[in-house]
């Protein structure tokens, strides 16, 4: 609550916490010296000491908390970490204090706040870029959720507000994310937050990136930013593994109308995360994806490749091609297994929905030829996807 405890009443809660086996990180406000350091550097409970606000410090201050930390107990794990929400001109010295540090976190504050801490969410930067010299760690946001608006009516965060906030950390290149609950120990429960559905929707955001997303975000590579028609629309692209994908968040409180420039020329586009609802629709003469964004919405788009499909031939257990291409009354799907295989085709729009399955069964060995009519089809671009012995790959049909 921005109210310092006196230094006896400090030592005493550090003291409490290491009865109950509790770590404490101690926090350094951007004001306050090296004493609350000094005095409990060697308590059992610390693990730590935060320091808030750290691109109000000058890079030797920073480097002198940093080895009155490493003087301490060898026993302790010390992190000084700092807070710098917009990262765009902050990012050398955010660098420079990452450089001398175990760990650092991004103080990520939500969207729709006060406007001197909007920023956060406001500039686009590569937060992967601030990475600690020591261990080779990567910089991660420390999800802001507690007296969040900075003002007379503070509040929580909703669940969809909560949402946002992860992605919208995502979406700026973070490859971790820092989750907190409050428990109260004297009552031995936790307390009530007065927003119990931030928590099931955060451990299921957290659930979804570990499912879908976390490879891509922790092993990808953030490529681009793309530009849209509103300030509280973010989106980028991730490259992973060969593949590109988008993500794409609505910061705001209320519905936006969405313009997204998509120049990822030569790929289709289909759903990624299924449980959040979809509202973009890809438009293939404008290049571009537009749809109202709900509030805080969250779109998860992977982009195919559509010339070479998700495998190459080459790699596959079967030959597959497709004639005539383009195709106005019917096409031949002809393919080869080297093995008894269980097979599944059809065709997809450029949205990735299915339009029409080819076939679902498990087919011998040997040369296949499928005749497909694409009479009630519409003139168009199309793909057709074909999954044998779990090997996949998609291939381009034009109907005219």
């Amino acid at each position: 609550d921005n109210t310092a405890l006196s230094a006896a009443d400090l030592s005493t809660f550090i003291d409490y916490c290491g009865a109950k086996n509790v770590n404490v990180m101690i926090n350094m406000y951007y004001n306050v010296d090296l004493t609350s350091i000094n005095n409990n550097k060697t308590k059992k409970a610390l693990i730590g000491y935060f320091s808030d606000d750290s691109n109000r410090y000058t890079a030797a201050q920073m480097q002198t908390r940093e080895n009155t930390i490493k003087g301490a107990d060898i026993n302790h794990l010390h992190i000084a970490t700092g807070s710098a929400g917009d990262l765009t001109n902050n990012l050398s010295l955010s660098q420079s204090f990452a450089s001398i540090t175990d760990g650092w976190i991004c103080q990520w504050y939500p969207v729709s706040t006060a406007s001197s801490i909007n920023s956060s969410y406001g500039v686009f930067t590569k937060a992967e870029d601030v990475v600690c010299a020591p261990n080779g760690g990567i910089s991660g946001p420390f999800i802001q959720i507690y007296n969040w608006q900075k003002s007379s009516s503070d509040r929580f965060p909703t669940a969809m507000e909560g949402r946002a906030m992860i992605y919208n950390a995502l979406i700026a290149g973070s490859k971790s994310l820092w989750f907190y609950t409050f428990r109260d120990y004297q009552n031995n429960s936790t307390v009530n937050l007065s927003q119990p559905a931030l928590w099931n929707e955060t451990k299921n955001v957290s659930t979804n990136l570990k499912n879908i997303l976390g490879t891509v975000i922790l092993n990808g590579t953030l490529s681009k930013n793309i530009t849209t028609n509103s300030s509280y629309v973010k989106a980028s692209y991730w490259n992973y593994n060969g593949d590109t994908y988008l993500i794409a968040v609505n910061s705001n409180n209320s519905p936006v109308s969405a313009t997204i420039s998509y120049d990822a020329i030569g790929k289709t586009v289909s759903a990624m995360l299924s449980d959040i609802p979809g509202t973009l629709t890809f438009n293939s003469s404008t290049k571009q994806l537009t749809g109202t964004m709900q509030p805080m919405e969250v779109q998860a788009i992977k982009l195919k490749n559509i010339n070479t499909g998700i495998n190459s031939l080459n790699d596959l257990d079967y030959t597959f091609q497709l004639y005539p291409n383009p195709a106005s009354e019917n096409v031949i799907i002809s393919y080869q297994l080297a093995n008894n295989s269980e097979i599944k085709i059809f065709i997809c729009d450029m949205l990735g929905k299915e339009v029409m399955q080819i076939a679902n069964e498990k087919q011998n060995s040997g040369e296949h030829s499928l005749n497909v009519n694409t009479t009630e089809l519409n003139n168009g671009i199309y793909f057709i996807k074909v999954i044998i012995g779990g090997q996949e790959t998609t291939e381009k049909l034009i109907v005219n």
